[in-house]
């Protein structure tokens, strides 16, 4: 589901992404949008991705708070 989410969102437009940390010896973290609406907020708000506090220092927490709360994706099985 996640995926097809990820599909639809970007379709045929262009995904921008900004490197917050590139280094050579770990992943790449990146924020990255579509005209202008932020991806990983439009994920982890429909409960289909979630926040990795390790790279995101919570950014996208309380969104993904909400998301539980709210029982959307895939919060509504658990």
């Amino acid at each position: 589901m996640s995926r097809r989410l990820l599909e639809a969102l970007i379709g045929k437009d262009e995904v921008i992404c900004i490197v917050k940390d590139g280094s050579p010896d770990k992943l790449v973290s990146a924020q990255c949008s579509v005209d202008g609406a932020d991806l990983g907020h439009l994920m982890i708000t429909s409960g289909w991705a979630t926040d990795d506090r390790a790279e995101s220092a919570g950014f996208y927490e309380l969104q993904e708070q909400a998301a539980r709360t709210e029982r959307v994706g895939m919060w509504k099985y658990r």
